[in-house]
């Protein structure tokens, strides 16, 4: 028998559809299907764009059914329209084959996407909004149907700012996502991220000797300082000034040593990070460099801001990089300019690891609520981390990555808390779980 869909074209779709389960059918029958609501959804692209070159908005699905646009729209028998959207943001349709399969099409793109829901069709499909269904779905709206029509077009860390607290957080998101919607009063939690650290310099505080330390162009003297407190321990690590600009090696791989520290991996985000302050003030900056397998350095280098030490306090520089293909051990320099002969710089805190966020000073001996901190080795002379004492939250659930819905950043969220978002009675709750 001849395939009816091949001789009677969109015609065999009524008939099959009415006539035939859609578990029961052959391949070729929900080939058919699908293809009807392909057809079906290239006609409703030639009316809004009808439409749209008359300067009509197209409010509801009924105004193209009625053939004002010069395309009248009628859906194939089986085809079932799920939802239908039309705003600033440009227009998305969504329907349902009698196969159970969800196609969309949009103003962004000549695609017709395919899926096995309607927010995956509308996704492959570049719809910038998912559509509610059409009146007459009595169903309420819940909070994934009104946190899925929006994605950020750029990174958004403010969730990170706020994580303080998670109502704020919450709260933020939806006013972002559904503009002057509000977050009902209620329970509050801080969500701020707690998340696993190795430190891989071995020497970072300095309290037992300079192992790690190397003076470098217009420095001398590297030493063990008592009299000024480190951000880690009791002591500190000064060095002398001999030009104008002074270097000092304050950790990782010299190139020579037996022993090859602070190992890095091509193409991993890393952070480095230390505290420095001076006798007299003056600008500085951390520098990270690079070797290879026969500890020769590399012409990459990434510097942190350049920032100018105090006499009475700490300041922390940092940065963060990607590390080069060729490299395979780092070291970091502490660099001061604009120096006279003879002045003293302090260092302390100094921190290599994985990640591109910068952490609090640490080392094997640290101790604090939300952490415990182990040295891998001998106590200064191995690599040291940090475990979360309770629950672990990454920071990066708390960055909302361009393209991901608004749903999609609070359900992910939400699973490190004991918290729940509810939508009921037109109104947004915070409830524990």
């Amino acid at each position: 028998m001849a395939n009816p869909f091949l001789v009677l074209g969109g015609i065999a779709v009524g008939i099959i559809t009415a006539t035939v389960g859609v578990l029961t059918v052959p391949g070729w029958v929900a080939d058919a299907q699908d293809a009807a609501a392909y057809s079906d959804l290239r006609n409703i692209r030639s009316a809004m764009a009808n439409a749209a070159s008359t300067h009509i908005h197209v409010a509801s699905f009924d105004d193209l059914d009625n053939g004002e646009w010069g395309t009248r729209v009628n859906l194939s028998g089986g085809v079932e329209l799920t939802g239908f959207g039309h705003d600033a943001n440009g227009w998305c349709v969504t329907v349902k084959a009698a196969s159970g399969n969800h196609f969309a099409a949009s103003d962004r793109s000549s695609t017709i996407g395919a899926g096995a829901t309607k927010e995956v069709a509308a996704d492959e499909a570049g719809c910038n909004i998912v559509p509610p269904h059409e009146d007459g779905d009595d169903e309420p709206p819940v909070v994934e149907d009104l946190l899925e029509a929006f994605r950020p077009g750029a990174d958004d860390d403010t969730p990170l700012t706020l994580a303080s607290s998670l109502r704020s957080v919450v709260g933020y998101v939806i006013d972002t996502a559904v503009p002057g919607e509000v977050l009902e009063p209620g329970p509050d939690a801080n969500v701020s991220p707690h998340w696993a650290v190795t430190n891989l310099i071995v020497n970072p505080s300095f309290e037992m000797n300079t192992t790690g330390v190397n003076a470098s162009a217009g420095a001398s003297s590297p030493t063990v300082s008592t009299a000024v407190g480190g951000v880690i321990g009791s002591k500190s690590m000064r060095w002398t000034t001999t030009a104008s600009d002074s270097n000092v090696m304050l950790g990782g791989w010299d190139g020579v040593a037996a022993t090859k520290t602070a190992k890095v991996t091509p193409g991993e985000m890393m952070s480095a990070s230390i505290s420095l302050r001076s006798t007299v003030a003056r600008p500085a900056l951390l520098r990270v460099g690079f070797r290879n397998e026969s500890g020769a350095s590399l012409p990459v280098v990434f510097d942190s801001e350049t920032k100018t030490t105090t006499t009475n306090g700490w300041t922390r520089y940092a940065v963060t990089f990607r590390v080069p293909d060729d490299a395979r051990y780092a070291y970091l320099i502490g660099r001061a300019t604009g120096n006279s002969v003879g002045q003293f710089h302090y260092a302390d805190g100094v921190l290599l690891h994985d990640g591109a966020y910068e952490v609090e000073p640490f080392d094997g001996t640290s101790s604090g609520p939300n952490y415990t901190y182990v040295w891998a080795g001998a106590a200064h002379a191995s690599s040291s981390s940090r475990t979360p004492s309770a629950i672990t939250r990454h920071p990066d659930v708390l960055v909302w990555r361009a393209g991901d819905t608004a749903y999609f950043f609070l359900s992910h969220l939400l699973a490190t808390t004991d918290y729940e978002l509810v939508y009921e009675g037109g109104k947004w709750w915070l409830r524990t779980g």
